[in-house]
């Protein structure tokens, strides 16, 4: 699931061509201001010391996550306090088997854009059940009901920070779709953000990814601008 950007010949110019046939570019604007895409699996040599170099900085998210709680914790009361038990929540879970906890593979695949300038991400799940299941348990232990707004004929959690911000969280197609908003955007343009609609002019019919490999040479594992 995990990739860098990286360079390749003709064969690999021509994953690239077969990977933008596949569903996620098809929910990336054709005018996306920045984009990543890890389009296809990485080989399992390749995947195997990605895992190794992320089982070892893992410690460093942990402690990074310790920092944060800390400062939350001399914050106060209130918003602060449930931000406290949502890291805590995260932080237990920050182990080398975390892309399993949540339902993960390295078989999955992921692309980074911006609708407009509002990120979002969207990975393929190998175990939607799994992923469930733990949106669920993270929801119990934080001691929040989960908040939920159906968008099209699927259903996010909407996590709110304060008056400003909003994260949407849920599962599209078979992908986790994870999207960051104003708090004001209303319904129709929520919707249009998480991909309720796919929209008219996509990067797959646009032919910009195969564009990129052709005068990059990138590989359908690491592409963007």
């Amino acid at each position: 699931m995990l990739s860098l950007s990286a360079c390749g010949g003709k064969d690999e110019a021509a994953s690239v061509e077969k990977a933008a046939d596949s569903l996620l570019p098809e929910y990336v604007p054709a005018d996306s201001p920045y984009v990543y895409g890890a389009l296809a699996p990485s080989p399992d040599d390749v995947a195997d010391k990605l895992e190794t170099l992320i089982d070892a900085v893992m410690p460093a998210f942990k402690a990074q996550l310790d920092v944060a709680r800390e400062g939350i914790a001399m914050a106060g009361e209130g918003e602060s306090e449930d931000a406290a038990t949502v890291i805590d929540a995260l932080a237990k879970r920050m182990t080398p088997e975390i892309a399993e906890t949540f339902g993960f593979s390295r078989e999955d695949t992921a692309v980074f854009y911006g609708n407009g300038l509002l990120p979002v991400a969207r990975i393929t799940l190998t175990d939607e059940a799994q992923f469930e299941s733990e949106l669920a348990a993270i929801a119990e232990e934080i001691g929040k009901e989960r908040v939920q707004k159906t968008l099209g004929d699927d259903a996010f959690d909407v996590i709110t920070f304060g008056d400003a911000l909003s994260i949407l969280v849920g599962v599209q197609d078979g992908m986790v779709v994870m999207a960051l908003a104003p708090a004001s955007l209303d319904d129709d343009a929520l919707g249009e953000l998480v991909g309720a609609t796919k929209p008219s002019q996509s990067l797959a019919a646009g032919g910009a990814l195969t564009a990129l490999a052709d005068k990059y040479s990138y590989v359908a594992q690491g592409l963007g601008y």
